[in-house]
């Protein structure tokens, strides 16, 4: 459907995409439609193991599907394995993990041990529907390595259902494997298939097919058996919340044997009860809806996705100013931003000031809820805008709007559905990256922890097989992929309510931002494990100083979101648009931040975005370049979330133009020694008066031909005057030498310059 453009429509009257929904949006979408669907169809759960262990991680249903995951839980560990880590059962008191309870923000009075700690055990759950469609049907597979541990003879290798009433239950002995599956109504046993002997990993495969249950060790068939009927027990109602911000089914006034007959629960190693444990190593639990083997195979390698990525690799040149490098600089042929006066060995009559972004623009967009914070990027020539519905969501829903023009967007589709989450979407600038994952996602799933989505078109996008960051994050995970250093970088804010005790820049209360980062995205990132972690009423740990402390509070406000990345248009540039929450207000507004490093930061203000006639602006995540101009977004409206209708800017920034060297009258500036190559020279740079180049030596006399005096003048507006000397000397016979650049400005302001 189209949407009439209107030009400043009253403030009253923004046009709203509530009513102007694609019909694709009233098909509930499935994000893997038309990708893997084979994969898709016959997947009910996987388990990797291979998440970073820490208090209660979340264990993820590596599976397209990704609705089966667990909770580590006291009794459990995670150790080296087959392939990257494995669940270590049966070595310690407690259970070893429990089903995590749905996605979303719910009743943290549910969320508690027996004993006040959170864990999540208690609280109610939404049933994995895919797992138990694949163990309800005919066929069927369930596969795994173990690894046997001293006292392997008897116990419980898997127990699932509601409560802990009958349900799935695969259970080993010293001489067989006994299976009871009330979802399809039979039983069988396996005789002589010992689970294995100590420390040798053997890969076990369960085979339902054709009414027989059949075991393969290793790949070769050791054992077979009639299925013998049982009482058949109908698939537990999924219980699927009516609204994951508040739904607690009355849980709240259980006590912990009522909750566990409520719920449904995941064993390994042990019954649901606790009991009946089985000390063993598991790795890469994998149940399909199909019988996936028929004859000897060789066992699989890894499932994982992380393992089996290539690592990051440095793509861009080293950073200039990285480690105190000495004189002169390799300069080479780059772009450099007059971000900051890092280059300039001398400078009289010129400062640097921070350019304000123009020609704000009202989008056709209001959003429907004041938690959205849409992300852009650019796909296909379109501006694709990604909006999570935040971790306290009741449908947990990701949307998707479409722009041509970048102003009138329509509303397409959910992309994801029943998983409240912040999360930042972006276009990975890795020249490494894999088509079919060249668009990312990562935030932070209520009841979860930080994950990564990934899409081959940002349409299709799927959560990726291991859990991140096992941490409760204030906010979203703004990712970005560092070519300088080869790194992944995420900064995830912090929450006010932590005291600062520990923090290792001083201590201090208030909202700030910690950074981690990985040369594998795909893999569960590192962080630091603290012995004593921080908890805020979720079932595992809140960010506390489990990374590196940065982006912290000043003079302006406390930090909210830091829309951090590496600017994609120039080497040794990163920029950050802070979201600032001043003490004495409820209303945020945007601090411009520029970097170097991505470490060490300068902070331009007080205020990047004009507000207007709102109480607050916030930046949206992204950069959309078109041409020399770059277009940004920002959401504008009452203070801190307030019920009014939102809208929607688009702005207009120079490219490289978002701080420049500026002289009102006559000002001269000029560098430290640098190395550079290339035959031309170029200048981002708006010039009423003139301005002028001189390259020196290092005594720092003009070269011949290369003197203020020979410099063609230059004058007017652009981003690429090519900088020209009346004798046309060669620029190329500097490669090599030592030089210095020295301007002359008058009425003029200098961005950036360049050699190619």
């Amino acid at each position: 459907m189209s949407i009439i453009r209107r030009k400043n429509p009253p403030k009253n009257e923004l046009p709203s995409l509530r009513a102007h929904r694609s019909p694709a949006l009233a098909r509930r979408h499935d994000p893997l439609r038309g990708r893997r669907h084979g994969e898709r169809s016959s997947h009910g759960g996987l388990w990797l193991f291979d998440e970073e262990p820490y208090h209660y991680s979340t264990l993820a249903d590596g599976g397209p599907h990704a609705r089966a995951d667990l909770t580590l839980m006291e009794g459990g560990r995670l150790e080296s394995g087959k392939y990257g880590r494995a669940l270590l059962t049966g070595a310690q008191d407690g259970f070893h993990v429990a089903y995590a309870g749905f996605a979303g923000k719910v009743t943290e009075a549910v969320l508690r041990e027996k004993d006040g700690l959170p864990s999540g055990l208690w609280a109610p759950t939404e049933g994995p529907v895919e797992l138990l469609a694949a163990l309800a049907g005919p066929e069927w597979t369930l596969e795994f390595w173990l690894s046997a541990r001293p006292g392997t003879r008897d116990g419980v290798v898997l127990d699932l259902g509601q409560g802990i009433g009958p349900g799935f239950t695969l259970s080993a002995s010293q001489d067989s494997f006994t299976l009871h599956n009330a979802y399809a109504g039979w039983a069988a046993t396996l005789p002589a298939a010992r689970p294995g002997t100590v420390d040798e990993w053997v890969h076990l495969a369960f085979v339902v097919s054709g009414g027989e249950l059949h075991l393969y060790r290793n790949g070769a068939e050791s054992a077979r058996a009639q299925l013998e009927a049982i009482p058949r027990m109908a698939v537990p109602d999924p219980q699927r919340p009516a609204n994951r911000t508040t739904e607690g089914r009355g849980f709240e006034r259980f006590d912990p044997a009522q909750r566990r007959q409520n719920r449904f629960n995941v064993a390994i190693g042990e019954d649901r009860k606790g009991t009946r444990k089985l000390p063993a190593q598991f790795d890469e639990v994998r149940i399909s809806r199909v019988a996936r083997y028929r004859e000897p195979f060789p066992p699989p390698a890894t499932f994982s996705r992380g393992l089996m990525a290539p690592k990051a690799r440095r793509t861009g040149p080293p950073l200039l100013f990285a480690g105190g490098r000495p004189e002169p600089l390799q300069f080479g042929a780059r772009k450099h931003v007059f971000i900051d006066d890092a280059l300039l060995e001398q400078k009289s009559g010129v400062v640097l000031t921070m350019n304000r972004p123009t020609a704000r623009t009202l989008t056709n967009f209001v959003p429907e809820r004041s938690a959205w914070r849409p992300a852009v990027f650019e796909c296909d020539g379109q501006v694709y805008m990604v909006i999570t519905d935040s971790y306290g969501s009741p449908t947990g829903n990701t949307h998707l709007a479409t722009s041509s023009d970048g102003l009138t967007f329509t509303l397409e589709r959910d992309l994801i559905t029943g998983t409240p989450m912040y999360c930042d979407a972006f276009r990975d600038t890795n020249p490494d990256a894999r088509p079919e994952e060249l668009y990312k996602m990562t935030g932070y799933i209520g009841n979860r922890g930080v994950f990564l989505f990934t899409s081959p078109d940002g349409r299709h996008w799927r959560r990726h097989d291991t859990t991140m960051l096992p941490i409760r994050s204030g906010g979203s995970a703004e990712t970005y992929f560092d070519d300088q250093r080869g790194k992944y970088v995420s900064v995830l804010r912090r929450d006010s309510s932590y005291d600062g005790v520990g923090d290792s820049k001083g201590p201090g209360h208030g909202r700030r931002c910690v950074l981690f980062e990985s040369d594998n995205i795909f893999g569960a990132w590192p962080f630091r494990k603290l012995q004593q972690p921080y908890y805020e009423g979720w079932p595992f740990p809140a960010l506390t100083n489990e990374g590196e402390n940065t982006f912290m509070p000043n003079e302006l406000g406390q930090v909210y979101r830091t829309r951090v990345m590496k600017y994609p248009w120039a080497p040794d540039m990163y920029v950050c648009f802070i979201w600032r929450f001043p003490p004495e207000s409820e209303a945020r507004q945007v601090e411009l931040g520029t970097s170097r490093d991505g470490r060490n930061w300068r902070y331009w203000g007080p205020w990047y975005i004009d507000k207007g006639d709102r109480e607050e602006a916030l930046a949206l995540y992204g950069l959309i370049r078109r041409g020399d101009k770059i277009w940004q977004y920002s959401d504008h409206g009452d203070a801190h979330g307030g019920s009014a209708p939102r809208a929607y800017y688009r702005w207009t920034q120079r490219l490289d133009g978002f701080v420049s060297l500026d002289a009102t009258g006559k000002g001269v500036a000029t560098t430290k020694p640098i190395l550079i190559s290339g035959g031309r020279f170029e200048l981002n740079a708006s010039v009423l008066g003139t301005l002028r180049v001189a390259i020196l030596d290092e005594n720092r006399r003009p070269l011949p031909g290369f003197a203020v005096a020979d410099c063609v003048p230059i004058a007017g507006d652009s981003v690429r005057h090519e900088v020209a000397w009346k004798t046309r000397p060669a620029l190329a016979a500097l490669a090599g030498r030592p030089v210095r650049l020295h301007f002359e400005l008058e009425n003029a302001k200098l961005y950036a310059f360049e050699f190619k």
